[in-house]
């Protein structure tokens, strides 16, 4: 995986080059947070020798959908950048949330349904609903949730949301 990175959500990527062995290429020197001061969890990473998280994050920021992972409390302990932009906010000030205080009341009510039944039974939901975050013009959104359960018994919800407004107005149209 290799790409030109800019700054998004809040942090600066450039020039990260992950090959599949687990070794990463920044500036163009191997292993190294040369050049890379401003994203200082990559840099922490590297210097801790952790190069398969790193691998891991750059994968997802790769993505264009929203990919999450919940707490047993619906609180987000993993974004990628696609869901800090769905939200407009950056990782900081989404990790260790809900943002519940971000959407409708309706719409916080039947998100926190969903993940209490998908913690619950752990049977995947894949459902279509509505995204208003303050201010803005309300999204229709395809939410894909499933559970996890870690060698410690701990549950999550991995979840992906895709934007499906664009594609819903065609429809109608």
């Amino acid at each position: 995986m290799e790409g030109n990175r800019h700054k998004k959500a809040g942090q600066n990527f450039e020039n990260i080059k992950a090959e599949p062995n687990g070794h990463y290429e920044i500036d163009g020197k191997k292993n190294s947070s040369e050049g890379l001061l401003t994203n200082s969890k990559l840099e922490f990473l590297l210097k801790r020798g952790d190069e398969s998280e790193i691998y891991t994050r750059t994968i997802l920021d790769s993505m264009g959908d929203a990919i999450f992972v919940k707490d047993e409390q619906s609180k987000l302990i993993l974004i990628n950048d696609s869901f800090c932009e769905l939200f407009g906010l950056s990782r900081e000030e989404i990790i260790g949330k809900t943002l519940a205080e971000h959407v409708s009341d309706e719409e916080r009510e039947l998100f926190l349904q969903i993940d209490r039944q998908v913690l619950a039974d752990g049977i995947e939901n894949i459902n279509e609903e509505t995204l208003t975050l303050r201010g803005c013009e309300q999204q229709i959104i395809s939410t894909r949730k499933s559970r996890f359960v870690d060698a410690t018994n701990k549950k999550y919800i991995i979840g992906a949301i895709r934007d499906i407004t664009a594609s819903k107005k065609a429809e109608r149209a």
